[in-house]
């Protein structure tokens, strides 16, 4: 009986090894895939964007696919690819660098309005408009929910982005001001656009004086207004209301900073 049991356990253990390398065999494991290549064709460096041709087509990229494989042979997965664009010396470490979801494809053309949007009214880059800045691009390939990530050489060039003709604006005015009260206030005292509808200008101002902010050059509405001299809630009239009061100035002469939220609505001021 003994001998029957022994033979008994021998089997089970050959089977369950057995089984095992089963396993083992029908385990599928990823091999790597070819590097991206990545070039740029159709551009000129540096680069001037204009306001006035937003549709001319200033750079195409184009790459090939990595050809992921596995043990098992080629994936037959879709490949996901992101444009990654910041500027040179970040080495795409940025927190504010641009990605840009590209549909199954080798290749990419940006037009000249589609490449200003993403380096200055974007959702991070924001670069400073008129002022050449350089740039770079570079693939980053993925598989399902951004696996086996692949990385191509980087292309660099020097582009200068023109004014965002849709973004925003503001601009201070009142007897706090040089411009004293005036519907269209010089560009100097245009406050710039941070982003997310805020908005910063570093402003001389000395006590006794009152300012108020004003979204459209010209006009009297949308107006801004109606907070303490240490900063605060303001509130608007957009055309359609009563004025907000005028904004005082600080009891202490000096260069302030100034931040204004304009969906938060508020206002912060800092002596700099």
């Amino acid at each position: 009986m003994k001998k029957i049991l022994k033979q008994i356990l021998f089997l089970s253990l050959i089977m369950s090894v057995f089984a095992s390398c089963k396993k083992d065999e029908n385990q599928t494991l990823y091999e790597g895939a070819k590097p991206v290549v990545l070039t740029a064709s159709n551009f000129s460096d540096p680069t001037i964007l204009n306001s006035n041709k937003t549709t001319a087509e200033v750079i195409t990229l184009s790459w090939n696919n990595p050809e992921y494989k596995f043990n098992t042979g080629a994936s037959s997965y879709d490949v996901t690819y992101l444009i990654q664009v910041d500027t040179v010396g970040s080495n795409f470490t940025n927190p504010r660098k641009q990605e840009i979801a590209v549909p199954v494809s080798l290749s990419k053309t940006f037009k000249s309005g589609e490449l200003n949007d993403i380096l200055v009214s974007g959702a991070k880059l924001k670069l400073k408009e008129g002022e050449p800045h350089e740039i770079q691009m570079r693939i980053k390939a993925t598989l399902g929910n951004n696996a086996a990530a692949v990385y191509s050489n980087a292309v660099s060039f020097v582009v200068t982005p023109h004014e965002d003709l849709n973004k925003p604006r503001l601009w201070i005015t009142g007897s706090a001001t040089a411009s004293n009260w005036t519907n269209n206030p010089p560009d100097s005292q245009e406050l710039t656009y941070l982003g997310d509808r805020k908005f910063q200008i570093d402003i001389d101002l000395q006590p006794g004086g009152q300012y108020k902010f004003l979204s459209k050059k010209g006009a009297w509405q949308p107006q801004w207004g109606g907070c303490s001299p240490t900063g605060g809630t303001i509130s608007e009239n957009p055309g359609n209301t009563n004025d907000p009061d005028a904004i005082s100035t600080p009891d202490e002469a000096g260069k302030y900073k100034i931040t204004v939220d304009l969906d938060a609505k508020t206002l912060t001021i800092v002596k700099i």
